[in-house]
């Protein structure tokens, strides 16, 4: 796009004492008509730009949106984590009292099993 110098004394003053009003217009008339036509090149601009800040605020609107989700997903995260080293921790837990209990069992049996007799039963009269 190729902008025109505007100058307001496209003529010398002495021309325009000389010339009429009428061939003033004519003589300018050109002129005019490119200012015209660069004028109306910029028509897009206005819903252009209303479009494009239709768009920025669609898109920050979104972008509060998607932190909202990465901020439930995480706090949705850390309480899966939470609950996971629960479930592991007291799983180990059950694991060591049962193996432990087990011994401990085996070792109560093997007593009563010696002291009462293979069966388990008390001697028998």
């Amino acid at each position: 796009m190729r902008f025109m110098h505007f100058d307001l004394m496209h003529y010398e003053l002495s021309d325009c004492t000389t010339m009429s009003t009428d061939e003033l217009v004519l003589q300018n008339l050109v002129y005019h008509e490119q200012l015209i036509v660069q004028i109306s090149e910029f028509d897009h601009i206005p819903p252009a730009l209303k479009q494009q800040q239709s768009r920025l605020k669609r898109l920050k609107r979104d972008a509060v949106n998607l932190e909202r989700q990465v901020k439930s997903l995480e706090a949705q995260t850390q309480r899966t984590k939470t609950e996971h080293e629960g479930l592991s921790s007291s799983t180990k837990r059950r694991f060591v009292a049962n193996v432990a209990g087990a011994a401990g069992r085996k070792d109560k049996f093997e007593a009563r099993v010696s002291e009462k007799g293979r069966c388990g039963r008390g001697p028998q009269n």
